[in-house]
């Protein structure tokens, strides 16, 4: 079965029949094929027309005379598109504003702070008394430079053990010229 060739014109998308080395112009448009023999065996010296029919003519059905396997593409396509989902999945799961964890985990308090015999203790200069299940820790309180000047004495105190169970106590003692509203 003799097989015959066409030069796809790049312009028009017409196809013209492939007979001697020497097609070079559109049969419907008359522009000059881009991919025309001569100018391909300029850059790919050592090649035969036989290597020009296979990697740019088309045959009588408009297919490439080179078979592409398509599973091959298909993953070069597929596998980066997957592995950028994931990518901005977890990205997205990490930096959401709404703790997404928190969907897919117990929303319950654990059950060792429930259990637990709860200790009144006093703590800071001005003896607030709460009962915890342990004992807080004194911290460094975060206040905002802007409102340090303000402050006479800050305290704080708290206990964490889980990120959704939190006791604390900031004591905060301002100056006599600030006036607090809630």
């Amino acid at each position: 079965m003799n097989e015959h060739y066409f030069i796809k014109c790049t312009n028009c998308n017409h196809l013209n029949s492939f007979k001697t080395e020497f097609v070079t112009f559109c049969d419907q448009c008359g522009k000059k094929l881009k991919n025309n023999f001569q100018e391909w065996i300029k850059n790919n010296p050592g090649k035969t027309i036989k290597d020009f029919k296979k990697e740019i003519c088309v045959t009588d059905n408009g297919h490439s005379a080179v078979k592409i396997p398509l599973k091959r593409n298909r993953y070069r396509i597929f596998v980066p598109l997957l592995i950028g989902v994931l990518v901005l999945f977890l990205v997205w799961i990490n930096f959401a504003p709404i703790d997404l964890k928190a969907i897919y985990l117990p929303s319950k308090t654990p059950t060792a702070i429930l259990k637990d015999n709860w200790n009144r203790s006093t703590y800071g200069k001005y003896g607030i008394a709460i009962s915890a299940p342990e004992k807080l820790v004194k911290i460094e309180p975060n206040y905002p430079d802007e409102l340090k000047p303000y402050i006479v004495e800050m305290e704080s105190f708290n206990y964490r053990p889980s990120k959704k169970f939190t006791v604390a106590i900031n004591n905060t003692f301002f100056k006599e010229q600030v006036r607090l509203s809630l």
